[in-house]
């Protein structure tokens, strides 16, 4: 039938690729690039915030809520209702973010590989027909995606010397660092833009290069779910609006 595809266990980077599994070098479980163990920090600092964060609302909101109960006079009861009225939509919330960052959508890798003589080729738009899992925030299309990554002019970029793309492990353009310390908001997303190769900045602060950016939205126009969120720090990057970002963040 109709809609297959292959998919590419080639090395994005250099292409590398071998047909037996046998002569693919087994991992010894290090990371053995120093780009490769700053990242790792930054993402396992990033999932110990997101915890922390979200075990806080949980504190702190409930009990705020049952205060309030008790100053406006109302009974245990109806004190307690109160703060589950919030802890019960927040424990629910929080699974499906928690299911969605432990299976994220596939990542699409569009790199030459040899293929084997009578094999159908691998097309962009290949689909096994697999059910796809619904994603926690609401679709948009491929385009309003980028253009919220775009639109996005965070107050502070969050970029240091020696820091790498936590895509593609690349390092940033020299001048970076110097723009992300200087200057804040519009000025400095319109510098970063300016690079080459360009820099963008997600609405966390987090930067990216420009090309990872769109690879990261086409890859996950694949899914049903086609928001990405920050390889560092989890946060929704292309959904638009800040009342938004607060509520699915």
């Amino acid at each position: 039938g109709g809609g297959r595809g292959r998919v590419s266990n080639a090395c994005p980077r250099c292409g590398w690729f071998a047909r037996s599994v046998s002569l693919w070098p087994r991992w010894d479980s290090s990371i053995h690039t120093s780009a490769g163990r700053a990242v790792f920090r930054q993402r396992a600092w990033s999932e110990m915030v997101l915890v922390l964060r979200a075990a806080s609302k949980a504190l702190v909101i409930p009990t705020a809520m049952l205060h309030l109960g008790k100053a406006l006079g109302l009974g245990p009861s109806l004190s307690t209702y109160l703060a589950l009225s919030y802890l019960l939509p927040w424990a629910v919330e929080n699974a499906k973010a928690m299911s969605a960052l432990m299976t994220p959508p596939p990542r699409s890798v569009r790199t030459a590989v040899p293929e084997a003589s009578g094999a159908p080729p691998a097309g962009d738009d290949a689909d096994c027909g697999a059910a796809r899992p619904q994603g926690v925030l609401p679709n948009i299309t491929e385009s309003e995606a980028l253009r919220n990554i775009l639109s996005a002019v965070p107050d502070r970029v969050f970029l240091a010397g020696g820091e790498v793309c936590s895509v593609c492990l690349d390092a940033f353009p020299e001048e970076a660092p110097d723009i992300a310390t200087f200057h804040r908001g519009a000025d400095a997303v319109q510098a970063l833009r300016s690079l080459m190769p360009p820099v963008v900045a997600l609405r966390c602060g987090h930067p990216l290069h420009a090309e990872c950016a769109e690879s990261a939205v086409a890859a996950g126009a694949r899914s049903s779910n086609q928001h990405v969120r920050c390889p560092l720090c989890r946060e929704p990057a292309t959904v638009a609006g800040a009342a938004s970002a607060r509520m699915f963040s």
